[in-house]
Parts: structure tokens; C-alpha cells; sequence
């Protein structure tokens, strides 16, 4: 307990000093939760953050965070081309990043990160590692890390694992996400390593492949029998759920205990859906390779709880980037905060995911941290109507919870003059399922003035890409024959 308390002290002050943490310390920490939490039992989350302190009163919060942003401000202009010159064409200073007129400055698009990444990149720094995006929704955006960010990612992630998502050394965790999205495959990997969970990649293969692998006893000597906790992102999770209906698969047949899920919007009408097809509870989280490590869990009471000592987040209105006021919709930005960050440095990144802000007082388990509505879309993808914003959830939360609308649900928006046209994926054109959807869709608040059903997507206008579209391709023996196979 003493050499846990210490850790935290030295955490604590190297925030307060602004120099780097000690990783060292912090995998030291991850076994000490792991011990305690295999002599006590599983921590709440209430009682999980062990790496907090105390919490901060809002004056005391927005002193900290002042004194933040001001530093990696200063770092950027000091050690990056990009702020450095951004700076001198405005005639502002590092000093000028005053948190009650953040506002007044300038936000960084991803276009610019996008077109230029080693632009931002911190010339004292020491880069090792360069993580794409998976590209769903543009060109893959790339950022570079240091070791020293991937340790500390890793160990704080894998103390966030032990104490807030109750993994455990028993446990066998299978990652079915892009290949593509390597930062998350490193970071997942080495995050399991340090808790001494059996972990393995597997992507974004045949759904009938995945489906095979979890059902089958994994015969590891210390751990479950079966895979016990999978990640995956909602789209390939709702095609999980299709592909075991068809095949007839039962919740007895798996072993999963949990499914983390992230990256697209996730409706309630899937999660009901994976968690009666598997038996499993589903943990939704909101990560970013952009802003790592700063991230987000959803609480009991379905707000999204962005974590404020790795980042600075804004909620920033669509119109006119101003501060999203309560109840309003806007989009994310963050700042990253050094010592998290030092390589690629970012300040008041537009990530383009739209939520709505949260107003009153909050009484879930994660309330001292900031809150907001679950992800609701991308801004790209946002359509514009009269009465306000529509965002993706608002379709999908109706077609997810539509027997004739194969998982993981595809619409295309076409705006007319008359008003909003839906087209929609369905396993059989019937104008009484056309009359359904678009009834439900207008209780839902979506003034759609026809829906056109497709039952293939060649008939279809293009639709959003899915992150499920990023399948990855196997060979097959086929009649003595190789070929390559992939998911339908």
C-alpha cells in the first residue's frame, strides 16, 4: 500500500511540475490493482479512480486547466512549425490561450492534420511510432507518438481496464477492429500484457470466422475456457448479431463476458440485441486515435464522460463554433495535455463528433467529470433542416430496431425540394415495412417525406461508410483450389 501511495504522490507531481510521469510507476500500479482487486474483489466505480485525487471544486478546475492549455500552447509555438507560424499570422501569444475566451482563438480542422502531420510534430520530441486512422471518414489522418506515450497509454489504460471495466490475468480478449487502427491494437495489446490477460488480434474478418472462434474453447492453461471479452466497433458487432441468428448460435454457445464498443454511434435497439445474442453486457467507450489518451466512458445514466485530466474538451456549436449551450448540439474539441502528449501536439482539435450538452446537476458514478449525450454522428454527416440537425443516430436508432433491415443498418439522405427522401436496406421491398419506417421515423422527429427501399445495395444512392467495410480478406480452399474470401 505504501509503494501505491508513493506512486500516486510522484503522479501527482509530475502533473503539478509538468514534467513526464514515471511509467515505471504506473506499471507498478496496474499490479497493485490487479492484487487488490483479486483480494477484495471487483472495485466500483465509484471507488475506481485511483489516479484522480481528490475532486476539484470548478474554480480549482479551471485554474488547473488554464495553467495547462497555457503550457501546451507555449510547447506547440515553441517546438511546432505549424503553431509556431499560425501564431505569428495572428499576433497572439501562447499566453493568450485564457480559458474564459477560448473562443477567440483558433481551432484545429483535421483537414490541416490531415495535409501536413509532421507539421505538428514537436521537433525535441523523440517519434517512434506513426498511427493511422482508419480513413471512414476521409483520407487516413497520421500521428506520431514516442515510446514514452505508448508506455504511459498502455499503463494508464491498463489501469482504467483492471479498476474501472474489472479485466482480470484470467481473462482471454479477442480484438476485432481494423488492422488499420494500429494505435488501438498496440495500445489493447500492451494494456493486456501489463494485466496479464491472453490477448490476440483477429480484425475485421468473416463474421462466420469470428462467430467460430468464439465459440470454441481456447485451452489456455490459467485462463476462461472461452474468449471472454472482445472489442469491436457497433457496425461489425450488429453484423455478429446477423450472422449468429442465421446460423442459429445461442447465448450458451459463448463465453463472452463483455464487449467493448466504440468508434460509431451505438443504438439502444443493438445493444439489447448483442447483449440477449451473446449474454454479454455492453461497454461503450469513446476513443480517438487524434486525441489520445484522452477518452470517454458512458455512466449508468447514459451521458458520455469525457476524462479532463488527460485534455481539455469543448462542446462547440455547428453554426458558428461558440459554446454549445445546454441542451444544444456541437461538436467535440480537445486539447491534449502534456505530459500525455508530446510528440504530435494538438490545440482545440475539431474532431468532428457531434453530442449534446448535458444542463443541471448530475447524480451517476461519473459526475465529476464532464458530461454529455452519447456520440450522435459526424458533423460531415449531419443534415441540415429546418428544424434544427438531424445525425445519424436519429435514423439508426429506428432501423436497428427493424426486423426487415439487415445489421448493421445502411440509409442514404437525399434533401429535396419537397422535403428528406430515406433509402434504406432491407432484406424485401414491401410497402408496408416503407409505411412503418417511415411512421416510426416521423414519432422519432425525422420529417421524412418518403421512404425508398432497396434490397441490394447496387440499387442504392452511396451510402456513409462503415467502419465493418474495412473487412479484411483470407484465403479459402475451395475444390483443391486457394481463393480469397472475405466478409459478405
Amino acid at each position: 500500500m505504501l509503494g501505491t501511495a508513493l506512486t500516486q504522490l510522484r503522479y501527482a507531481l509530475s502533473l503539478a511540475s509538468g514534467r513526464r510521469i514515471d511509467v515505471d510507476g504506473i506499471e507498478r500500479l496496474v499490479r497493485d490493482c490487479v492484487a487488490t482487486v483479486e483480494e477484495f474483489g471487483p472495485a466500483s466505480l465509484e471507488d475506481a479512480d485511483v489516479l484522480g485525487g481528490a475532486t476539484l471544486s470548478d474554480e480549482a478546475r479551471r485554474t488547473v486547466d488554464r495553467s495547462r492549455l497555457r503550457h501546451v500552447a507555449k510547447l506547440a509555438f515553441d517546438t511546432t512549425p505549424y503553431y509556431r507560424d499560425l501564431f505569428n499570422h495572428l499576433g497572439i501569444q501562447p499566453d493568450d490561450y485564457d480559458i474564459e475566451r477560448l473562443e477567440a482563438l483558433p481551432t484545429t480542422d483535421k483537414a490541416a492534420l490531415r495535409s501536413m502531420p509532421e507539421a505538428f510534430v514537436n521537433w525535441r520530441a523523440d517519434p517512434t511510432f506513426q498511427a493511422l486512422t482508419s480513413g471512414t471518414t476521409g483520407y487516413p489522418t497520421s500521428m506520431w507518438f514516442s515510446r514514452y506515450e505508448l508506455d504511459l497509454g498502455a499503463a494508464l489504460g491498463a489501469v482504467a481496464s483492471v479498476m474501472r471495466l474489472g479485466f482480470t490475468p484470467e481473462d482471454v480478449v479477442q480484438l476485432n477492429i481494423s488492422s488499420r487502427a494500429s494505435l488501438a491494437m498496440v495500445n489493447t495489446i500492451r494494456g493486456c500484457q501489463l494485466i496479464g490477460c491472453a490477448c490476440f488480434p483477429v480484425g475485421l474478418i468473416d463474421p462466420d470466422e469470428t462467430l467460430s472462434r468464439l465459440a470454441t474453447p481456447v485451452h489456455l492453461p490459467g485462463k476462461k475456457p472461452q474468449v471472454s471479452i472482445i472489442t469491436t466497433y457497433p457496425t461489425y458487432l450488429g453484423l455478429l448479431v446477423e450472422r449468429a441468428r442465421a446460423l442459429e448460435y445461442r447465448r450458451e454457445d459463448f463465453g463472452l463476458e463483455q464487449i467493448l464498443c466504440g468508434g460509431e454511434v451505438l443504438t439502444t435497439a443493438l445493444r439489447e440485441l448483442a447483449e440477449e445474442q451473446f449474454g454479454a453486457r455492453i461497454i461503450e467507450n469513446y476513443l480517438m486515435t487524434e486525441i489520445f489518451p484522452v477518452g470517454g466512458l458512458m455512466c449508468r445514466d447514459g451521458h458520455l464522460h469525457i476524462t479532463s485530466e488527460q485534455g481539455f474538451s469543448e462542446v462547440l456549436s455547428l453554426e458558428d463554433h461558440r459554446p454549445a449551450q445546454p441542451g444544444e448540439i456541437g461538436t467535440i474539441v480537445t486539447t491534449p495535455f502534456f505530459p500525455y502528449r508530446e510528440t504530435t501536439l494538438l490545440l482545440r482539435l475539431v474532431t468532428g463528433d457531434v453530442v449534446r450538452t448535458v444542463g443541471g446537476e448530475l447524480t451517476c458514478e461519473l459526475a465529476s467529470l464532464p458530461a454529455t449525450s452519447p456520440i450522435l454522428g459526424k458533423a460531415s454527416h449531419a443534415v441540415r433542416t429546418d428544424d434544427g440537425w438531424l445525425l445519424t443516430r436519429d435514423f439508426l436508432e429506428v432501423l436497428d430496431g427493424e426486423a426487415e433491415v439487415p445489421l448493421p443498418s445502411r440509409f442514404v439522405v437525399q434533401t429535396t425540394h419537397e422535403g428528406l427522401d430515406v433509402h434504406v436496406l432491407t432484406s424485401a421491398v414491401d410497402k408496408e415495412v416503407a409505411g412503418r419506417i417511415q411512421a416510426r421515423l416521423h414519432e422519432a422527429g425525422v420529417p421524412v417525406r418518403r421512404v425508398h427501399l432497396h434490397d441490394g445495395r447496387s440499387t442504392m444512392p452511396p451510402s456513409i461508410p462503415l467502419r465493418v467495410d474495412l473487412q479484411e480478406a483470407s484465403y479459402r480452399q475451395e475444390d483443391g483450389q486457394f481463393a480469397v474470401g472475405v466478409a459478405p
